[in-house]
């Protein structure tokens, strides 16, 4: 920890954060940590053993002086930075811990020199708990060392963005990791044996073998793991395991589901190191709204609120016509499309079809104009009834599809690198149930009527289209997924200084949109 330290304040001036005590805080600080008086009840429920002890040797070394206030009494811009990206993680935090951060949001209009001095202290109880160290997430910092360097940084903003992640993706993975790497040091699980299909009602050897495993990873509960039968309860375990794993869900432990349960957990664990750096890279701090589509999950979802309000599959670019990665903002919905079909497409696709066919074209309402092939709204159109448009230089959307059968496939990886997403009429309504002029009604109306109509929504949505192999959904389930890209080989090692923030539009910052044809688009 001390080589971090180094490394933070080395070319920092001494006690870049410092400032003269506001007049009167410097003893009220000293008096609440002797007196152990409110709010330090609290910072110590939230601290645990040896914390506020910590916290007392910092400010004794700073003779009381406090770290998140000016000479004026007013909070430093570091303390709004932490109060906000604390809030932005409010739902993984402790009890105490939540208990803790609120207060000191609550704090931040506090007057008078005991006010003053209380807020200073549960910033500092908030920052010593959360600190992460910039080189591993999965270590806390510790008190001492990560107050000693937020005081002396000469950027705290930048240092707190890689020591406290606003994402609380980055902190249920770090949960997840540490279970992980505890599975791994005790050796895993044994590979189960080759051999026939597995299911409901079969029994044996192997069956016990699957019941160990499951057991180990928490899809069977320990109570159903003895024994040799493939009972229901393990049917269930199964169906979970491949559910979280984006296989087929069916019961059955065929090759596919038994080549996922027995990639090594040491493997796992590499690949839940590296979509932690990954997310830590992006530094996603989305907000309460956003839409979100993970391309190597092939889903997508509408957060309101800070609420996954909708979330379905999605049919995403196929590997040798990857969708793009980047963050841009849906601001208009168009029904009833026309496909104005890419250069690309036409060549390799479409006239060839013509060429076997002359009365293709006229069968699928396909005309020539100009250069280009355009084909009108319809049945046969392959945008279905409604698109979502963003400004991005790929010339992509999101959109409905003629052809929804695909949405029950395991694999989606079907595009031209568009995105079709299910159930685009609950998505149409809600981007535009803001706009009282377009009640879901009048939607409904749009989407069974003919005529080509762009609304532009009275409330645009940011959109964040990602790449991510492993994450950890809200109730704590670890998912996982191929890496049908090969995207996860350009995230290595993590950075020692901080990251730029990924741009408002544009590619992300783990490989982007290499490789992914521009105007190629299958809508």
């Amino acid at each position: 920890m001390g080589l971090l330290l180094l490394a933070l304040t080395a070319t920092a001036p001494a006690l870049a954060q410092d400032n003269a005590a506001p007049p009167g805080a410097q003893q009220s600080l000293r008096d609440l940590l002797d007196t152990g008086a409110p709010p330090v009840t609290d910072i110590d429920a939230a601290l645990g053993a040896g914390g506020l002890a910590a916290l007392k040797r910092v400010y004794v070394a700073r003779q009381g002086r406090p770290i998140w206030l000016s000479a004026a009494g007013d909070p430093l811009p570091s303390a709004k930075i932490l109060i906000d990206r604390a809030a932005a993680i409010d739902g993984v935090l402790s009890p105490e811990l939540r208990t803790l951060t609120r207060a000191a949001a609550a704090r931040t209009a506090a007057g008078g020199p005991q006010g003053l001095a209380g807020l200073d202290l549960l910033l500092s109880g908030v920052y010593g708990a959360l600190a992460l160290d910039p080189r591993d997430p999965t270590v806390a910092t510790g008190v001492e060392p990560a107050l000693t360097a937020i005081a002396a940084s000469a950027d705290p903003g930048a240092l707190l963005k890689q020591t406290v992640p606003a994402d609380p993706g980055v902190w249920r993975l770090r949960d997840a990791i540490i279970v992980y790497r505890k599975l791994a040091g005790a050796g895993g699980w044994h590979a189960i044996l080759a051999g026939p299909k597995l299911q409901l009602g079969d029994t044996g050897p192997r069956v016990a073998a699957i019941k160990h495993r499951l057991a180990l990873t928490g899809d069977l509960a320990g109570a159903a793991e003895t024994g040799d039968s493939f009972d229901p309860a393990l049917d269930q375990a199964v169906r979970h395991f491949q559910a979280r794993h984006g296989l087929a869900v069916d019961g059955v432990v065929g090759q596919g589901t038994l080549d996922a349960m027995n990639l090594p957990a040491d493997r796992r664990l590499a690949t839940l190191v590296l979509n932690l750096e990954r997310r830590r890279r992006q530094d996603r701090a989305w907000g309460p709204h956003y839409i979100e589509v993970n391309v190597a999950a092939a889903l997508y979802r509408l957060v309101e609120s800070g609420r996954t309000i909708i979330e379905h599959p999605a049919v995403v670019g196929r590997p040798s016509w990857p969708t793009p990665l980047l963050e841009s903002v849906i601001d208009k919905v168009e029904f009833h499309p026309y496909w104005r079909i890419p250069m690309r497409i036409a060549d390799e696709e479409v006239w060839p079809k013509q060429d076997a066919d002359p009365n293709y074209f006229s069968s699928q309402g396909i005309h020539v104009t100009g250069d280009q092939l355009v084909q009108d709204p319809g049945p046969n159109n392959p945008l279905g009834s409604v698109k979502f448009l963003f400004d991005n230089p790929y010339s992509v959307y999101l959109h409905d599809t003629a052809a929804p059968s695909l949405f029950a496939q395991a694999n989606r990886f079907a595009s031209h690198g568009c995105i079709r997403v299910a159930d685009a009429d609950d998505l149409a309504k809600a981007l535009l149930a803001p706009d009282p002029t377009w009640p879901a009604a009048r939607v409904d109306q749009a989407l069974k009527g003919g005529g080509n109509r762009t609304v532009a929504l009275r409330e645009p949505v940011p959109l964040h289209i990602v790449y991510d192999t492993a994450w950890v959904d809200d109730d704590g389930t670890v998912e996982f997924r191929n890496d049908v890209y090969g995207r996860d080989r350009v995230i290595q090692a993590p950075p020692t200084a901080p990251n730029p923030a990924p741009p408002t539009v544009g590619p992300m910052a783990d490989g982007g949109a290499a490789g992914a044809p521009s105007g190629t688009c299958d809508g």
